[in-house]
């Protein structure tokens, strides 16, 4: 009787200690597949403007910061046809066109920074700039500032600091 009650005791120990251990594999699992995946940078690259996309009016340039205008990457300029403004961006390799009604959008204090947002079905763009060296003879300013990107469906988002300026 005793060899029968040490039996059961060792094979009830046993099956709660299996048990247990695929509890733990189970819930492992379950921690990795709640796991969030990374969500990458975008990268806001260079742009090529041939001249039939520039329309009339004033042209905005801006370049990557410290690179002595020789980056290239964004551009706003009265469309060529009746869209309104044309503002082009490279993001993630691909060089993406914008069309607003306005030059720039958005409320500042400070009458020398100014806001552009753009938007499409895939991203959001924000480009905040401080007005620098105004020439009002050439009708031209000098700015820099950000331009932040956020693509709407991954979340990723890319910035990149500016110089560039106006000129009409």
């Amino acid at each position: 009787m005793k060899l029968q009650s040490i039996f059961l005791l060792a094979f009830i120990s046993l099956g709660s200690l299996s048990c247990q251990k695929q509890e733990n594999k189970t819930h492992s699992k379950i921690s990795q597949s709640k796991a969030i995946p990374s969500v990458k940078a975008l990268e806001i690259g260079t742009i090529k403007v041939s001249d039939d996309k520039i329309g009339m009016g004033c042209i905005t340039e801006y370049y990557l910061k410290g690179k002595d205008h020789k980056n290239l990457i964004f551009m706003q300029t009265g469309a060529s046809d009746e869209r309104g403004w044309l503002n082009i961006l490279n993001i993630d390799g691909k060089q993406i066109e914008f069309y607003t009604t306005e030059s720039s959008s958005g409320e500042n204090d400070d009458e020398n920074k100014f806001t552009i947002k753009l938007e499409n079905d895939d991203y959001q763009v924000t480009i905040d700039v401080t007005l620098g060296e105004v020439d009002v003879e050439s009708d031209s300013a000098q700015a820099h500032g950000i331009i932040k990107v956020i693509n709407k469906k991954t979340k990723a988002t890319g910035s990149t600091e500016v110089e560039g300026g106006t000129a009409c």
